[in-house]
């Protein structure tokens, strides 16, 4: 395709929700048996590395079993890992992060805040790091009614967010970070192939999208991440995409308007407009349109890759 630099693009994303079609691979019948650590916390202020390696000294085994220790800058630090292999008390909850609560099993949570007081601003259980049925990426979750308490770059969480590559948590004066694992390709087939039998038994979800490890390099357009070309045609590409926010997967058709195809872009986007508000349970529906005006070569060429 080629890009005139003088002429305005129009990429017009058509969303929608039911994509049921990703390929669904068969799940063995058996325990989870893998030992690949797919994520660590990492712990950035003060007040968090205490926290941790206070519970890396003095808590239960159960709690010291999340705990690994890792070089961090040359130095050592206390980190919580996640992995299948090791999965927590309730695992279509995910794994729990606070002070604990004395009255629970386990204080309540896995990952355990040691030595922390009310005044730190951190609750017993103060946040919820898991999976979602039908939905791609590994969220955090904030379930209490102070959406302040648990930032994610900067933004409070209300509800749950998808935790995206590139990351700071803060977990009331608590500072983190998630650092996904870089896989081999061996691992992530692997990873990938617990993660589904993960998500069957625990999530009721037989055929998820899965999304194990973000790239850093993901494009963003508004709300949604793109994730790979499904289809490519005359007059555009049609992507797989998640939802930064709530990790909805859909299906995005990309348009890039030119001189040569102006008018076949308007019909189509005049179409979709139309057929918005006509639900029908046989077909996808499109749910939004995005329109972004580009001018330059750079910029164009930027949009379309």
């Amino acid at each position: 395709m080629s890009f005139s630099p003088h002429l305005p693009a129009l990429p017009a994303w058509d969303l929608n929700f039911s994509c049921d079609t990703v390929p669904n691979t068969p799940l063995p019948d058996s325990e989870f048996d893998t030992n690949i650590e797919f994520a660590t916390l990492v712990p950035l202020n003060k007040r968090a590395k205490t926290a941790v390696q206070y519970a890396a000294q003095h808590a239960s085994s159960f709690h010291r079993s999340f705990i690994q220790h890792r070089s961090i800058n040359g130095k050592p630090v206390s980190c919580f890992v996640f992995a299948l292999g090791h999965l927590p008390d309730h695992p279509n909850l995910g794994w729990r992060i606070g002070r604990g609560r004395k009255n629970l099993d386990n204080h309540g949570v896995e990952l355990l805040l040691g030595g922390m007081a009310r005044e730190d601003d951190v609750h017993g259980i103060h946040a919820r790091f898991h999976f979602h049925k039908q939905a791609g990426g590994f969220f955090v979750s904030n379930d209490h009614h102070d959406s302040d308490s648990v930032l994610l770059v900067g933004q409070p969480v209300t509800g749950r967010r998808v935790i995206p590559k590139e990351n700071t948590i803060l977990l009331g004066e608590c500072a983190f970070t998630l650092r996904y694992t870089s896989f081999s390709t061996e691992e992530e087939e692997s990873y990938e192939l617990e993660l589904r039998r993960f998500m069957a038994r625990f999530h009721d979800d037989e055929n998820p999208f899965i999304v194990p490890t973000p790239s850093g390099n993901e494009a963003a357009f508004g709300d949604w991440n793109v994730q790979w070309a499904i289809a490519r045609g005359t007059y555009g590409t049609v992507y797989a995409v998640t939802h930064a926010k709530s990790g909805k997967y859909a299906a995005a058709k990309h348009l890039l308007q030119n001189s040569s195809n102006e008018r076949h872009v308007r019909n189509e986007i005049k179409m979709t407009k139309k057929i918005m508000g006509l639900p029908n349970p046989r077909i996808a529906t499109p749910s939004e349109i995005i329109r972004q005006d580009t001018r330059s070569k750079v910029d164009i060429v930027s949009t379309a890759t």
